[in-house]
């Protein structure tokens, strides 16, 4: 029992399984369950009562948001992020013209004009993009089909959503159409005080306003009954397909009409009119009428044409006085190049003749002593005592070999400071001094471990070269030793002759010798004809040069290349034909 009262002390009720039994509880502890019950119960009607108040005010809440939702002064939409609708207020039903049936859970595009609908794909696409609100005045479609500009402000809500506020603008864009068009009618004007103003209809191809045209045209003032047809009967009749083709154009691409054609006086004269005009837009963007000036621009035309004339002629002289400049400058590029290539000549003929000077000094030096050595040498090597021992024999070799060598250097030498003289050029075949040179580098030393032979496709014996015949199988000669001297033994090379009278039409022949050696690097290509230059051990650097002197003399020219696919090099010679029916 004393348990008992223990929990009931404190101001929290007694749980129902604590709550005493009757025979348990005294009088006072009565009273005090009693006071506690009425209090809760107090506590639990105010509640009721502010719950209650809380409800009505609610309710009077939504009933005002609805009022201001439906009968707002603008047109009320929720919108998903598809575009389709899901809520739409009275109001926005009685601007489209619609119920509200009709509007709801259909794509709010439907609505819109079809000349808009890109615009408002831009701004709905902005909109859930960027979470920024859009505006936007836009052209929309009621239900009887007619159109009213509206105002759209989309806001982005949660959920995917946006909401759109529509405002019917039609009254406000007629009036700044209205004052658009009053602006350029006193623009028109007061440019037309000396000119002629006009305004037609194209829904009924009638004039419907003209001021002033009578004065330019010499005619009686357009009426309300003249028609384009009208019109176009003044225009010059050269002029006419030209006039209608332009006003259809800008017709039917809203387009600014600014034409310019010739049209007959009433006197009989031709004149130059321009005409500027305007289209003006009905509520649906079509071009409904033209507003637009006429003014006479017949000395404009005239000045104008004076001043082609004179362009005309100028630009004439100008392209005379071009191709002769040209013709100065490309004689000047001419003599620029001769005086160059003469420069060239010179300081190779100034090379040569030192070259000349040098080889008379040592053909008249070392020659002589070369021949008195050799002289002796040999008739040393007769004497008994040496003629009968067989160890002296090779020494006796290389003592003429050395000597040779350098009378043959001597030779090169006095033949590179040398010119070819024009009478030693005579008509030879070809392919026979080809086949000589070859015979004579057979009969050399190189030609024991290397091959030569002609090409299979080369020319016949007849065709016939004019040239200096020693010397061009000298350089055929030199190329052929040249070329022993870079390949490999058991490699071998081939002559090609190619051209003859028919097949060629520049008068050259052409031999190439081809080698399968070791080839040139390519930074020494340019300097290989250079006298004194080689890669060669032993080598004297003159075998190519004295080919370029010898062709050259012979009005011929020589290159060479590396061979493409590798190895070797090919060295081209090209020399004039012989022409029997000229003698040369």
């Amino acid at each position: 029992m004393t348990n008992k009262r223990s929990e009931l002390t404190g101001d929290k009720l007694p749980c129902a399984d604590t709550v005493p039994s009757p025979e348990d509880v005294t009088a006072g502890e009565s009273g005090q369950l009693l006071r506690k019950a009425q209090v809760q119960q107090a506590e639990r009607e105010r509640q009721s009562d502010e719950l209650r108040r809380t409800q009505e005010e609610l309710e009077a809440s939504q009933a005002r948001y609805f009022d201001l939702y439906e009968f707002a002064p603008i047109g009320y939409c929720t919108v998903t992020g598809q575009g389709t609708i899901l809520q739409v207020n009275l109001t926005a039903a009685n601007l489209l013209g619609r119920t509200r049936d009709t509007l709801l859970k259909q794509p709010f595009s439907r609505f819109i004009l079809d000349a808009d609908h890109g615009v408002f794909n831009v701004h709905f696409r902005q909109l859930f993009e960027t979470g920024a609100p859009q505006a936007w005045e836009i052209r929309m479609v009621r239900g009887n089909g007619t159109t009213l500009w509206a105002h759209l402000v989309a806001t982005s809500v949660q959920n995917d959503k946006c909401r759109v506020t529509i405002s019917d603008i039609t009254k406000r864009k007629r009036s700044e159409a209205a004052l658009l068009e009053s602006e350029e009618r006193l623009r028109m004007a007061q440019e037309a005080a000396l000119s002629g103003t006009w305004e037609w209809d194209l829904r009924t191809n009638e004039n419907i306003w003209s001021e002033n045209l009578w004065i330019l045209y010499g005619l009686e003032p357009f009426s309300c009954e003249a028609t384009y047809d009208t019109w176009l009967q003044i225009v010059h009749p050269d002029d006419r397909a030209g006039a209608e083709q332009a006003v259809q154009e800008a017709t039917s691409k809203k387009l600014e009409l600014n034409t310019e054609w010739r049209v007959r006086y009433a006197d009989g004269s031709d004149h130059w009119l321009m005409s500027r005009g305007k289209p003006l837009l009905d509520e649906n963007g079509q071009v409904a009428r033209y507003l637009g000036i006429v003014i006479d621009i017949t000395e404009r035309k005239r000045v104008e044409t004076a001043l082609h004339e004179a362009h005309g002629t100028l630009e004439r002289l100008v392209m005379e006085r071009t191709v002769e400049l040209s013709g100065a400058v490309a004689s000047l590029q001419r003599e620029g190049l001769e005086r160059k290539q003469l420069e060239l000549q010179l300081i190779e003929a100034k090379k040569l003749e030192v070259i000349g000077q040098i080889a008379g000094g040592v053909a008249h030096e070392v020659r002589n002593p070369l021949n008195a050595i050799l002289t002796i040498t040999e008739a040393l090597f007769r004497e008994s005592v040496v003629a009968e021992n067989p160890e002296f024999g090779p020494y006796l070799q290389h003592i003429r070999a050395q000597i040779n060598r350098l009378a043959h250097l001597t030779n090169d030498l006095l033949d590179l400071g040398r010119t070819v003289q024009e009478g030693n050029r005579q008509p030879v075949s070809l392919l026979e001094v080809c086949r000589e040179a070859l015979d004579l580098w057979k009969s050399s030393g190189l030609s024991k471990t290397r091959a030569g032979g002609l090409s299979p496709n080369s020319v016949d014996a007849s065709v016939l070269v004019l040239a200096d015949g020693f010397k061009l199988e000298q350089a055929i000669f030199n190329l052929l030793e040249n070329a022993g001297d870079h390949i490999p033994d058991g490699s071998s090379i081939i002559i090609q002759v190619m051209c003859s009278e028919d097949n060629c039409t520049d008068g050259m022949a052409v031999v190439q010798v081809i080698d399968r050696g070791t080839g040139i690097a390519e930074e020494s290509l340019p300097r290989v004809f250079n006298p004194f230059y080689t890669r060669r051990k032993g080598g004297t650097g003159l075998g190519l040069a004295l080919v370029r002197r010898y062709i050259g003399n012979m009005g011929g020219t020589v290159q060479i290349w590396n061979n493409d696919p590798p190895p070797g090099c090919t060295v081209e010679v090209r020399i004039p034909l012989y022409r029997e029916n000229t003698g040369e």
